[in-house]
């Protein structure tokens, strides 16, 4: 019953619309990109859907391996069975069929006809065996070898597939196969509301510039390198009032200062509070804002401050000695770029070249074969295909 099933044309037409239901959605969806970047643009419920589909990297996903494991094994059942039903009947020299006409003519006029209707003809003992379009009848097997060895290098694709991930301001530098490569410029696009469009990373290679865009890779000798994530940091500069300090550098530090343990959260441009929660509503410095927090040697928090730029504010416990302010800040933009390398690309070019030669074996659709001897004094014709009897 289960191999009956696993070999159903049935089953085979469910997961080839699936597969494709699936790949057509992942081809759509930007791949590799952070689950931040299909919040903003596909909104929280499709993001979190797509994230959680994984359709944000579907050709290594749990969901698309499994998939392609069933339709691996059930291709390799309708493929076995096929064969072991097949090809003892088609490429057998005997003709067992019920298929029978009466040639009116001689042997030689027959196998002049024969030959006119491209069949390949054989005389031996005075009987004719005659074949036509083989090719034709095992195309649908290459078709269905190809298929086999596209899901195995598929799957070690899927299973092989190593990244690496980097963070680059324009001229900075990377290396990748022993090549070094460089940013020289980066490119947000955005839609009319504000959402990201497109990210375009410059990149040099090669004494080339190369543009690097969701979903255009930049293919390398043993590898992609995909536009994959836009990151903005902030440096901040910050005066401590009561300790005579001033901190300059990045965001989401921590640090001493005489006697204190001081922790700087991450800045935040737009703050607006909405339901007791915080937001930053844009990337402007509209209302810019961090929170400090003092801490002794032991760890006990001794205060916490949010200090804002524009506006005086409060500090936690109130009377605190020390008291943060904002002077300076700077938005530090940088691109992120994602290398990706797998195995398997060499089978699936491969598998590509067997399915193209199935299907133009798979044109000739004409197969038939015959066996003619004498038979008294007429030429008795066995017939494979009952639709060919009209031909003689």
């Amino acid at each position: 019953m289960i191999f009956k099933w696993l070999k159903s044309i049935k089953l085979a037409v469910i997961l080839m619309i699936i597969i494709s239901i699936f790949s057509a959605l992942g081809t759509f969806v930007p791949q590799h990109q952070i689950p931040e970047y299909y919040y903003s643009k596909y909104g929280a419920l499709f993001g979190k859907l797509i994230v959680l589909l994984q359709l944000d990297h579907y050709s290594n996903s749990i969901l698309f391996g499994f998939l392609l494991s069933l339709f691996f094994i059930n291709t390799l059942f309708c493929t076995l069975f096929r064969i072991l039903k097949i090809y003892p009947v088609i490429f057998s020299n005997n003709v067992n069929t019920n298929n029978i006409v009466y040639f009116e003519g001689n042997m030689d006029e027959l196998i002049k006809k024969l030959k006119k209707s491209k069949y390949k003809v054989k005389i031996k003992e005075g009987e004719i065996f005659a074949v036509r379009s083989l090719i034709g009848k095992i195309g649908p097997d290459f078709i269905h070898i190809g298929i086999l060895i596209a899901i195995i290098s598929g799957l070690i694709i899927g299973l092989t597939t190593q990244t690496e991930t980097f963070y680059l301001s324009p001229g900075d530098e990377f290396q990748i196969e022993d090549e070094k490569l460089m940013l020289m410029d980066f490119i947000v696009e955005n839609y009319d509301n504000g959402m990201v469009k497109d990210w375009i990373s410059k990149v040099k290679y090669k004494n080339n510039i190369a543009n690097i865009e969701v979903n255009k890779p930049l293919n390398l000798e043993h590898g992609r390198l995909y536009q994959w994530s836009y990151k903005i940091g902030w440096n901040v500069k910050l005066y401590f009032d009561g300790l005579n300090y001033t901190y300059e550098g990045p965001e989401l530090k921590d640090f001493d200062v005489e006697n204190y343990h001081i922790k700087i959260s991450r800045f935040i441009p737009h703050l607006k509070v909405k339901n007791g929660k915080i937001f930053n509503m844009s990337n402007d410095p509209v209302n810019p804002a961090i929170l400090v927090e003092y801490y002794d040697y032991l760890g006990i928090k001794l205060a916490r401050q949010w200090v804002f730029e524009k506006i005086d504010y409060p500090s936690d416990p109130p009377g605190f000695n020390i008291k943060a302010k904002i002077i300076g800040y700077e938005k530090i933009e940088k691109t992120g770029l994602l290398y990706s390398t797998s195995k398997g690309d060499t089978g699936m070019f491969i598998a590509l070249l067997i399915i193209s030669l199935g299907v133009i074996f798979s044109i000739k659709r004409d197969y038939n074969k015959i066996i003619a001897y004498k038979e008294k004094d007429k030429i008795k014709v066995i017939i494979y295909e009952k639709k060919y009897l009209s031909e003689f």
